[in-house]
């Protein structure tokens, strides 16, 4: 190559660079304006920051890499026990190349966390990834349950075999099948933690509900064996937000450029758009974006009035008041 060419080289890469930087800044925007729509038809709050401290929770995952951030946070109104939460989490390794040049490598997911309360064995339950293998630092034993099709799903690690046994019976294990092994859980202290690949806005509360549901399917077991912290008690528990930080649809601020607003270096975070989980399933439309019924034609292309379709079949008389019938006396 000539040196002729160098700069033609230079300026190519310096325009695919500036196309990518403003391709994510465009992405990221287009996430952030689609939250509070999303937090308003599932009545949750939203909040572009985290004001809960999320992170202060002793998971590996909240201590990986070499600097983090947790947006787009997720609650009920008034923070109702168990206290959950679901938010974005990124974290970014910095690299060195041989030239001495640093660059941060992102990595992103988003997680669902939930205060149980309960005096629960340190557990691990997922489907190994490569981050998962990059920030584990449990140590603790494999755990083979007696379904044959989970054991090939996941890997359960636990520091009491007997307490996975009894927290993953035959109902969670369903429940976490149904996932298609997308979903890594893991318990600390009293909390239960939830992660999976960065998923559209429109997830966000069905993520928030199978962390509630998991909850919801604990076997009594469980709770007579390990027995509960006091609600409050201690220095863990979840801190409510900041008195006025949103309301049912609100939303908190973006940081400024003081504070340290995100601009990653990756702006290509992967994202899971479907799933095939019904707890995952899209939220229904706004009255304002529904489809209007197809008009129906007929031959001559006159538009033809729809019939509502008797479910009970032909022969049965309409309801009173409905379809002409008269009302009862």
């Amino acid at each position: 190559m000539g040196d002729n060419a160098l700069p033609i080289v230079a300026a190519l890469v310096a325009t695919v660079v500036g196309l990518l930087l403003t391709w994510g800044a465009w992405e990221r925007q287009r996430r952030q304006q689609a939250f509070p729509a999303v937090a308003r038809r599932a009545g949750l709050v939203w909040g572009a920051e985290d004001p809960f401290n999320c992170t202060a929770v002793a998971f590996d995952l909240f201590r990986a890499g070499d600097g983090r951030l947790v947006e787009n946070v997720m609650w009920h109104p008034g923070d109702p026990p168990p206290h959950s939460r679901v938010f974005d989490y990124a974290w970014y390794v910095v690299r060195r190349d041989s030239n001495g040049a640093t660059r941060e490598v992102w990595e992103y997911v988003t997680c669902a966390l939930v205060q149980h309360n309960g005096r629960w064995p340190a557990l691990r339950v997922t489907r190994e990834r490569a981050w998962d293998r990059a920030v584990q630092k449990l140590g603790l034993p494999d755990i083979e349950l007696e379904s044959e099709d989970f054991n090939r799903l996941f890997v359960v690690q636990c520091e009491d075999p007997r307490f996975a046994t009894d927290l993953l019976d035959p109902q969670m294990m369903e429940l976490l099948l149904g996932t298609e092994g997308r979903i890594g859980v893991e318990c600390r202290g009293r909390f239960l933690l939830l992660t999976t690949e960065r998923l559209e806005p429109g997830l966000f509360p069905g993520l928030l509900r199978l962390s509630e549901e998991l909850l919801e399917r604990v076997p009594p077991v469980v709770w007579e064996l390990y027995g509960r912290f006091p609600e409050g008690a201690g220095t863990d528990a979840m801190p409510v937000p900041a008195e006025g930080a949103g309301a049912a649809g609100g939303v908190l601020p973006i940081l400024d450029g003081a504070a340290g607003i995100w601009t990653p270096t990756d702006p290509m975070p992967r994202r899971i758009r479907d799933w095939p989980l019904e707890a995952f399933g899209r939220l229904p439309p706004a009255d304002d974006d529904r489809e209007p019924p197809e008009t129906e034609y007929d031959l001559d292309g006159n538009p033809v009035a729809a019939v509502e379709e008797d479910p009970w079949g032909p022969g049965r008389p309409p309801a009173p008041g409905v379809g002409g019938a008269p009302d009862n006396p």
